[in-house]
């Protein structure tokens, strides 16, 4: 576990696969759903929008989780590189917690099907008590992990648990962004928040990281969240 968190093994080959493994499927739905008749043009155009606005949102949102570690990099020169180290102890934790969230989102995904509002709101609230334990239980563990067998990384269970709390606000984000793939709601608000979301992570952590430091990218990562 050091030696993947001191080389950034897990991370980076974490969001380097996760974009190779997306590209792949999207290649693969785009092929399958795209008509060769040229008497289809209205429909293919469906597909090339509805097919931008994922790719689009894909994109943007794997760019938008790994900004706070650009902008570090970007500050190495005031930032030690034992807090940095530290972020990134935390980002792990962080990064099991993001994964969680997205597998319990998608249990919803059944009861969005059937259109049901009502049914709906009663699972979301039913599933986001269980995400907000899990952020806690997370927590704690990165304070035993931290504090008592890795005494390099004592300390990083505030950062986890600062960033396990934007992870669950993210959740309820997951759930409208699968009501917008199920069909209710608009790509184009979801990409729109997007944008917002990503510039004001830019903008926040160039800012917060140069006077706060580290504090100042998980600060930054919690409030866009």
């Amino acid at each position: 576990y050091t030696i993947y968190v001191y080389k950034k093994i897990f991370v980076d080959a974490y969001f380097r696969n996760l974009f190779i493994v997306f590209f792949i499927f999207f290649i693969f739905w785009f092929i399958l759903n795209v008509s060769r008749s040229m008497k289809n043009i209205s429909d293919n155009l469906r597909i090339y929008n509805l097919g931008f606005n994922l790719f689009f949102y894909e994109v943007l949102a794997l760019i938008l989780v790994r900004c706070e570690i650009f902008i570090l990099n970007y500050y190495d020169f005031i930032i030690t590189k034992t807090a940095i180290e530290k972020f990134w102890a935390a980002y792990n934790f962080v990064l099991i917690l993001s994964i969680v969230s997205s597998t319990l989102s998608n249990m919803i995904l059944p009861y969005l099907k059937d259109g049901n509002e009502k049914e709906i709101d009663e699972v979301v609230s039913r599933v986001s008590k269980y995400m907000l334990v899990i952020v806690l239980v997370v927590s704690v563990a990165s304070y035993i992990v931290g504090d008592y067998f890795i005494k390099n990384y004592s300390g990083i269970y505030v950062s986890v648990l600062m960033m396990g709390f934007g992870i669950y606000f993210s959740f309820f984000a997951n759930i409208n962004r699968l009501k917008i793939l199920s069909g209710i709601g608009s790509n184009r608000l979801a990409n729109t928040i997007l944008v917002f979301q990503l510039l004001l992570t830019i903008v926040l952590n160039l800012i917060f990281i140069y006077w706060l430091g580290v504090f100042g990218a998980v600060l930054s990562f919690l409030i866009v969240r």
